[in-house]
């Protein structure tokens, strides 16, 4: 019998090169920026899965890595957070993907990232899904061609068998093909971006509450746009939006945050803790990783996410510190 997992997260691993810089953006040709370090850490996808394997969230991820020296640091760095690892691929002769990530003195980020890897074969997603709650499918795996059938297939399969569709669309959203925006938002159940995504999709720039409602129109599922400090605007087709404030914190790097806030999300829904505690959940993980440099390990402990909750006025009950899980965190 296949394991049974909470979401399945279909994605290429990728190392991010973390680079804090003693300068603001932009970054001047023909200059030289002083910088304090250079570091390895889990990127991209392994923001989502650490952050959420810390909140107790079993996601695993499906992809293909190198046999190279990246590809022997991420399944370390996954296998030290207790990730799954027997959907990853290790191909030989491939290079790991990487981004170099730029952080300035403001906490502001930039990426300079490697976007093309190697598809995985559709038919490696029948077994898990057969026990999976949900799918998590992200932009980048649209916007790039080598990635689009697979990540079709992905999706197809996935809203074949009933389960839940988280979407996250990206920066890069703006590459995908309208026609297939279109049939992608009409299955997914939570939709999860930001107010320049949900812009690019709508054409509705500046205004959160106006380009939700356009998506509303759009995708029958939850739409959660996330607005940093402000926390996120939250509706679904046929009623009012609301917000959900975030939490005032020092803003130190901004990198992993929105990944972190989709994790707290992703469990809030799928282990029905209602709508204001899932987005105080999401929000105060967001909140809980700008006060830090960097990204994989350094996405919140859980330790980190109930500070930024007590500081921020809630009273957990005696389970959430007990048990060290938000199971029983409801408001």
């Amino acid at each position: 019998m296949a394991k049974q997992h909470d979401v399945l997260f279909y994605t290429f691993p990728c190392v991010d090169l973390i680079v804090p810089m003693q300068a603001r953006f932009p970054v001047e040709k023909s200059t030289t920026t002083k910088i304090l370090t250079v570091g390895n850490e889990p990127g991209g996808p392994g923001n989502t899965l650490i952050a959420s394997g810390r909140i107790g969230l079993d996601i695993v991820p499906i992809g293909a890595i190198g046999d190279d020296y990246y590809g022997q640091f991420l399944q370390s760095a996954y296998r030290s957070e207790g990730i799954d690892l027997s959907l990853l691929e290790v191909v030989p002769g491939m290079e790991t993907p990487k981004a170099l990530v730029l952080i300035d003195q403001d906490g502001q980020h930039s990426f300079i990232s490697m976007l093309e890897g190697t598809p995985v074969d559709s038919a490696v997603f029948e077994a898990p899904m057969q026990s999976a709650k949900a799918i998590y499918l992200s932009g980048y795996m649209l916007a790039e061609p080598c990635f689009l059938k697979s990540t079709l297939d992905f999706y197809q399969q996935a809203r074949d068998r009933g389960l839940e569709i988280f979407f996250d669309p990206g920066p890069v959203i703006a590459k995908v093909d309208p026609a297939i925006m279109d049939q992608v938002l009409a299955g997914v159940t939570v939709y999860v971006g930001n107010d320049t995504e949900t812009g690019d999709i709508t054409g509705i720039k500046d205004d959160v509450e106006a380009a939700t409602a356009a998506l509303c129109a759009r995708c029958p599922g939850l739409i959660v746009n996330k607005a940093g400090g402000r926390g996120c605007y939250i509706q679904r087709a046929g009623e009012e939006g609301r917000w959900y404030p975030g939490f005032n914190v020092p803003l130190v790097d901004t990198t992993a945050a929105g990944d972190s806030f989709i994790a707290g999300l992703m469990y809030g829904h799928l282990y029905g803790l209602g709508e204001r505690a899932t987005a105080t959940l999401a929000n105060a993980m967001g909140a809980a990783k700008v006060r830090k440099h960097g990204s994989g390990t350094q996405v919140p402990t859980f330790d980190e996410i109930v500070s930024v909750l007590q500081q921020g006025g809630y009273s957990l009950p005696d389970s959430v510190h007990t048990q060290r899980s938000f199971a029983t965190f409801t408001l």
